[in-house]
């Protein structure tokens, strides 16, 4: 099982190459239905859009089912824990601008 992050998601969307240890990882995965997703890469995904530092084909909510309709991915449920938990994350949280996209 897998979790991809939020690149990996930007990345395998838009047919950007992954290494050939990624690809075959991914692949093994798929296979298997053992690729996860997080809630919280939909939310970043989201920030990102808004921001303007990526453009989706769709609304970003229409974007990520569709993303998660491809074969073998599951969303993972963010914790009640883990969203408390980012509620105090120092601001700005970043700066990330993935690449490619």
């Amino acid at each position: 099982m897998i979790l991809l992050d939020t690149h990996a998601i930007l990345w395998l969307d838009a047919g950007i190459e992954l290494s050939a240890d990624a690809r075959e990882r991914i692949e093994q995965e798929r296979s298997a239905g053992g690729i996860l997703v997080s809630t919280v890469s939909a939310w970043e995904i989201g920030t990102l859009v808004r921001k303007g530092r990526i453009r989706l084909d769709l609304e970003a909510s229409a974007w990520m089912q569709r993303f998660l309709a491809s074969a073998g991915l599951r969303c993972l449920p963010l914790s009640l824990d883990a969203a408390l938990g980012a509620s105090n994350l120092p601001e700005p949280l970043h700066n990330d601008r993935p690449t490619g996209c």
